[in-house]
């Protein structure tokens, strides 16, 4: 009966150390991969919707400018929304500016970019039929692919000015490996002609 009490309680004594280390760096390992796959596909997804608001924002435009006789001066969100041709989900506010954050107290989140920046709409200051779209807090990463993304797709024949896309100041190129990998923040411009 001693001999199987002995048994019983060498059977109970729990894991070693060597044993818990090792699943330690296991469940490590697997939670560091994890957050990497979760950080890649939110940036994706804030592509994809900013892709979207583009979009959204292309129609709204071509609209605005059929309603006044083909021309785009003046041409804004607010000016889009009193036209009745950008949906009432967008809230106009003068205190949005290009490169600005949007204001905490935003009554719609779909007049802000995926990473909380002003979006702003206007007509360009040298040209009269070209305007821009500018997304005001994008990192620059999520900027390459998005000009990956325009430039790969097949309404890349409206987007002019050269690359039509300009971040902080500079042209994107769908080739720029600098910008590819940088998490610097900016102000992102499309350039689109009518």
């Amino acid at each position: 009966m001693k001999d199987f009490q002995n048994r019983l309680s060498y059977g109970n004594s729990g894991f070693t150390m060597m044993e818990l280390i090792v699943a330690m760096i296991i469940i490590s390992i697997l939670t560091s991969g994890g957050l990497y796959i979760y950080s890649k596909y939110m940036g994706i997804s804030r592509v994809t919707a900013t892709i979207n608001q583009i979009s959204s924002m292309k129609a709204s435009v071509l609209n605005y400018m059929s309603q006044n006789q083909g021309n785009i001066s003046n041409v804004s969100i607010t000016s889009m929304i009193n036209s009745g041709v950008l949906g009432k989900s967008w809230t106009a506010s003068a205190g949005f500016t290009t490169g600005a954050a949007c204001p905490s107290n935003a009554a719609s989140i779909y007049h802000c970019d995926p990473w909380n920046g002003a979006i702003t709409v206007e007509q360009d200051s040298d040209i009269s039929n070209v305007y821009t779209i500018n997304f005001g807090l994008v990192p620059e990463n999520d900027a390459y692919k998005i000009a990956q993304d325009l430039f790969n797709s097949v309404d890349n024949s409206d987007s002019g000015l050269g690359s039509g896309i300009i971040f902080n100041g500079s042209a994107l190129t769908p080739d720029d490996m600098s910008a590819a990998t940088s998490n610097e923040v900016g102000t992102l411009t499309l350039y689109f002609k009518v």
